[in-house]
């Protein structure tokens, strides 16, 4: 892709879904922004996450799709709730992140930092939009289990797009994995659209509190309320930690790749 003028290359393989891979600014904002409505996600995507994702923001199109997103974009702009997120992360980051690394440093342990990171990330989804503190960072527990974007993936990379059907029918790996973790996931999920629709009629709910506005109005069901939850855990969760990990890995990729160009 570097050598491409435009940054941006398309493949076909035998019996895969046909894809383009774009590191173009303009490519990026055309898709994303321009001309977004011109790019949705089409019924083959939606159908093959809609067991994990449901019909939550990365799994919808058109008016199911906006609606998230302008409640997301409302809540996630306010200037309450922005001084909570540099609360929560300075708390996360003094209390949790630095301990841990001090007493890896001083037991001589290693670390894998995208684990840890990922762990981090997912304390800070969880409290900023949900209210919760799953305490990952301290337990050194994943809130969601790594291994099932693996699965995920292999939906989408399997030659025959109904495979992944005849796995889960007859409970094979990874689709036996998958379901596992995504019963583990919703009812992760569950438990807080439960205990929002408790918080609000005695409004023990924060005032800026990401679901609320959802679970007062009773337009939603629980079961919408669960996608919103899942999808915005994935958020928060995969985003960021990825990009923290390359943010603290790249000077020593770069490092390397100095090396081997000097052989």
């Amino acid at each position: 892709m570097k050598r491409s003028p435009t940054h941006t290359m398309s493949f076909k393989a035998l019996g895969l879904t046909g894809g383009v891979i774009t590191a173009n600014p303009a490519n990026v904002e055309y898709t994303l922004k321009t001309n977004f409505g011109n790019y949705p996600k089409g019924e083959l995507a939606v159908s093959m996450l809609v067991d994990f994702l449901g019909h939550g923001i990365f799994n919808s199109d058109g008016e199911q799709w906006l609606w998230q997103q302008k409640a997301a974009s409302y809540k996630f702009n306010k200037r309450s709730l922005r001084n909570f997120v540099v609360d929560t992360v300075r708390f996360e980051v003094v209390e949790r992140l630095l301990p841990l690394l001090e007493r890896a440093e001083r037991d001589g342990r290693m670390l894998d930092v995208q684990d840890v990171l990922e762990c981090f990330a997912f304390d800070n989804i969880c409290h900023v939009a949900f209210d919760e503190d799953p305490a990952c960072l301290a337990r050194g527990k994943h809130g969601l289990a790594p291994e099932r974007g693996n699965a995920v993936m292999d939906r989408f990379m399997s030659p025959v797009k109904s495979r992944w059907c005849f796995k889960r029918l007859f409970n094979m790996e990874p689709e036996r994995r998958l379901q596992e973790v995504l019963a583990t996931i919703h009812g992760f999920a569950e438990r807080i659209v439960g205990e929002r629709r408790e918080r609000v009629v005695p409004g023990l709910a924060r005032s800026d509190d990401f679901l609320l506005r959802f679970a007062a109005s009773g337009e939603h069901s629980n079961e919408s309320l669960r996608d919103v939850v899942t999808n915005f855990l994935l958020v928060g969760h995969d985003t960021t930690s990825s990009a923290l990990t390359w943010f603290l890995c790249r000077p020593v990729v770069e490092k390397r790749e100095e090396k081997e160009k000097k052989r």
